[in-house]
């Protein structure tokens, strides 16, 4: 009734014929460009909740291959599948891989860190069943011989803010200047500091065989510093014989510089505002 109204409205104050004003006033529904992407996480890879996502206008389902191993992906796969025969409805499926992104390693639940206090970053650790305020486990063994005394190091999306005293063989000293809770597999930065891990690792070969082989509609390249950065999962999909657009993700600052050949070579691109975020200033 409101739209009618409009209708009616717009053709006296203007002489527009009311078609032509009814196209106009649809045009948004009719050629709706933006779409809508839901990561799925456990609290919703139930079929029942996937349905309701899908009801809800979700068109893109991300999957994140950072957490979890490849194959306990491969039933949400079967129920977006399922799901999609059902609504007799399209849904895509991005198979976001892990790429060479830092973190923390595995340790049960949360420690709280202060300001002022030191912290022991025990590297190439990936489970540790007593860590502590002084003593927490990071995953990537080489990182002490790649960075610098006086380096910031961010943890948790940069709510956590370390600077490195000193380092050895497979330990970074630091001081804690902002402190806060943080708990297994949060994120470590390390701005300005680009680290000699490939975009494309085993783990992020593994995760691209798995999207491959169950149908994923696009894959997302994480941390992508270059074009060669992308390259390897073409290479990849060319040996499936299948056509998958590849999303470069930008969330590092070396992205920036070689923002327009990855455009050129990208079939899409994906701003990672929380990353990028803590990896360059505001301004």
């Amino acid at each position: 009734m409101r739209q009618k109204k409009k209708v009616r409205e717009l053709h006296l104050i203007y002489g527009i014929p009311t078609p032509i004003i009814e196209v106009l006033l649809n045009i948004g529904t009719i050629m709706r460009r933006t779409r809508i992407v839901a990561t799925v996480g456990p609290a919703c890879d139930s079929i029942e909740q996937l349905s309701l996502l899908i009801d809800a206008g979700a068109d893109v389902f991300r999957l994140n291959y950072s957490h979890d191993q490849p194959e306990d992906k491969t039933v949400i796969y079967e129920r977006i599948r399922q799901l999609e025969n059902e609504k007799e409805r399209p849904i895509a499926i991005l198979a976001d891989l892990p790429g060479p992104k830092l973190r923390l390693g595995s340790f049960p639940g949360v420690i709280q860190l202060r300001p002022g206090e030191t912290l022991r970053l025990h590297c190439g650790t990936s489970k540790m069943s007593n860590p502590s305020s002084s003593d927490l486990p990071v995953d990537y063994d080489a990182l002490p011989s790649e960075i610098s005394i006086g380096d910031p190091i961010l943890l948790a999306d940069g709510l956590i803010r370390l600077k490195v005293v000193d380092t050895d063989s497979n330990m970074i000293h630091c001081t804690i200047e902002d402190g806060g809770p943080v708990s297994s597999r949060k994120g470590v930065n390390v701005p300005g500091t680009i680290i000699d891990l490939p975009a494309i690792g085993p783990r992020d070969e593994a995760a691209l065989n798995h999207a491959l082989q169950n149908g994923a509609d696009y894959i997302a390249v994480s941390y992508v510093r270059s074009v060669e950065d992308l390259k390897p999962a073409r290479d990849t999909i060319s040996l499936h014989n299948q056509h998958v657009p590849v999303i470069a993700k930008i969330e590092h600052p070396a992205a920036l510089d070689n923002l327009d050949d990855i455009l050129d070579y990208a079939d899409a691109v994906m701003v990672a505002r929380g990353d990028l975020g803590v990896e360059i200033p505001l301004e």
